[in-house]
């Protein structure tokens, strides 16, 4: 599953988005759907050469698990 996620960029002194992949981690136990984050895609920094990822107020905000 993939959801969006908003916020304020620094870098680019913007609003801007960025995109959340989620895999399902459910188990036979579990009583509801289980996700985990997976990969995360900025296009502003598809390069990584504009930012620093692990600074990113966004992505810091994502939640891990939903």
């Amino acid at each position: 599953m993939e959801k969006q996620f908003f916020g304020f960029c620094p870098a680019q002194g913007a609003d801007y988005g960025i995109t959340v992949e989620y895999i399902n981690k459910t188990s036979l136990s579990d009583t509801r759907p289980v996700y985990e984050m997976g990969l995360a895609t900025c296009r502003y920094n598809m390069f990584g050469d504009k930012c620093n990822a692990n600074d990113c107020p966004i992505l810091s905000k994502v939640p891990r698990t939903l």
